[in-house]
């Protein structure tokens, strides 16, 4: 089952999340201590790794600009929304299908094309 969620103003179709950050601690050795410092290294902006659906060229087109581009954008989420996302990876497939009905609405692959995609979008800092 999918939740809808935006990307600006594009429907996704949101199948898997993950939410993660890289953050790694290194010990440290101090020349002549008797101790050791540990210091944190990595980003502390989270990464958000999503999978689902995306319908029409238009649309795969848009966000596939904006990652070349580099461009910020809001995605809203059902939870919320997140600002100043940048995408850090995207790929997008095309996927046959007969019929389908998402939000309500109906679908069919000779007007409307479908594309499975993943991406890790990245807080802009």
């Amino acid at each position: 089952m999918a939740s809808k969620w935006l990307w600006n103003s594009i429907d996704l179709w949101i199948s898997e999340e993950d939410i993660s950050r890289e953050i790694k601690r290194a010990e440290l050795f101090v020349v002549d201590a008797t101790t050791s410092v540990f210091q944190m290294l990595g980003s502390g902006s989270r990464k958000y790794s999503v999978k689902g659906l995306i319908l029409t060229d238009t649309n795969r087109d848009s966000i596939e600009a904006d990652s070349i581009a580099n461009t910020a954008r809001t995605l809203t989420t059902p939870y919320g929304s997140i600002a100043n996302l940048k995408i850090n990876s995207f790929k997008a497939n095309a996927k046959q299908y007969a019929g389908l009905t998402l939000g309500g609405a109906s679908y069919t692959a000779d007007v409307t094309p479908l594309y499975e995609f993943t991406a890790e979008l990245i807080v802009d800092v």
